[in-house]
């Protein structure tokens, strides 16, 4: 027998659909974000009869956004209209997964529900749909490897499914894809992961981004040509004008690189600074993350300015990060009396602390949609917590009074 969807879900994932579609009606004939002009620019160039062709921004997402508006004469509300209906999308996906984590893990019907509302109701969520850009799409595909291991599901069906996931992410955003891998290595050491995940995740992960990775090469002289295109964007934003001019691109055209990941961190800024900085970024990041949710981005840009190390920005990070702790410690306290809440919400954090990592050194410099596919995790966190502060719910019917 079919269950039905509890009305408080559907009003939830209705309320979501409404807020982007209204996002999308005021975003619409708008220019869009460079990045995202620049999906369609690459698009246009794109062909499906050498769907791995070399460039830095991911085949599959070209593909996608070819497919999608190419139809529509690439027009950008066509890719606006793409993006915000995958957010709408993944609202229904997430709450399925949702119900299933909590009946696999015991933990009721409401904290499913208060994560959903987080989800629908994430002014971050809301904001980011109609942008046409990829970090929707990566969002819904990343709960396809976030929820089994939250769910501590270590079965073959699990690993099957996390690793297609990450098949996916690699050709839609390979960083995340690579994160994902680690992470999932990191849980099967443990044994709170599906062993076969990240090998299988390797595999799909080398047949599918393979042949484009080898297209860089050629072209480039770097099989991780796409990688150093991001972390030379990131130490440019720290360096003076006239360097900052030597690395300038137009726009759709293959961008000069000076250096990788590990150098940046390792050489550039040098092991010391680089741990410094991941020290003092994991609270600044996860405040932005936080705050994402319920403040509009140009409110905070308006009142705190565009310098993220002003002092406005740090004391109200500083606030925000203290409050946080406050309350997740208040809610840990609580947990104690519901224990079965308290590996969930421990898994979900640790995920959210490992996918962070690389984003906390250079937390300062970017931009919070880089982390929405985080955001579900922050939700089940929140969710948990929540419903550990509330009162327990009375289950126990009243006895009949007998006739009389």
């Amino acid at each position: 027998m079919r269950r039905r969807w509890p009305i408080p879900a559907l009003v939830l994932i209705a309320a979501g659909a409404i807020l982007r579609l209204v996002s999308l009606a005021l975003c619409w004939g708008k220019p869009l974000d460079p990045d995202a002009s620049e999906y369609l620019l690459l698009a246009k160039r794109y062909s499906f009869a050498h769907p791995w062709s070399a460039s830095y921004r991911e085949p599959f997402w070209r593909g996608l956004v070819k497919a999608a508006t190419g139809p529509f004469g690439y027009s950008p509300d066509a890719l606006r209209s793409f993006t915000t209906l995958v957010s709408i999308v993944t609202l229904p996906i997430a709450w399925i997964l949702l119900r299933r984590l909590a009946e696999r893990r015991g933990l009721g019907t409401r904290i499913p529900l208060i994560a959903l509302g987080l989800l629908a109701l994430s002014l971050q969520l809301v904001r980011e749909a109609p942008r046409g850009l990829r970090e929707d799409t990566v969002l819904l595909l990343f709960l396809f490897v976030a929820f089994p291991l939250l769910a501590g599901d270590r079965s073959r069906r699990a690993a099957v499914t996390i690793a297609l996931a990450i098949g996916a992410l690699s050709v839609i955003r390979w960083e995340v894809a690579t994160l994902a891998i680690v992470v999932c290595a990191l849980f099967a050491l443990v044994r709170r992961g599906p062993a076969l995940a990240p090998i299988l995740g390797i595999v799909l992960l080398v047949a599918l981004s393979g042949p484009w990775l080898a297209a860089n090469r050629a072209r480039h002289g770097d099989l991780f040509y796409q990688a150093k295109v991001h972390s030379t964007f990131y130490w440019k934003l720290e360096q003076p004008q006239s360097v900052r001019q030597q690395y300038v691109s137009p726009p759709g055209v293959d961008p000069p690189v000076h250096l990788s990941w590990s150098q940046y961190y390792l050489d550039d800024l040098g092991p010391a600074t680089t741990a410094k900085r991941t020290a003092e970024g994991y609270p600044r990041l996860l405040a932005k993350l936080v705050a994402s949710q319920g403040v509009p981005r140009a409110a905070a840009m308006s009142t705190l300015g565009n310098n993220q190390n002003g002092r406005g920005w740090l004391v109200t990070l500083a606030a925000l990060a203290a409050a946080a702790l406050a309350l997740g410690a208040f809610a840990a306290t609580r947990l104690r009396r519901r224990p079965e809440g308290a590996p969930t919400f421990l898994t979900a954090l640790a995920l959210l602390v490992l996918m962070a990592a690389p984003y906390a050194p250079i937390a300062s410099l970017i931009e919070m949609r880089v982390l929405l596919f985080a955001v579900p995790l922050l939700a089940v966190i929140v969710g948990i917590a929540v419903d550990a502060c509330l009162p327990e719910r009375v289950t126990a019917r009243r006895p009949a009074v007998a006739a009389g």
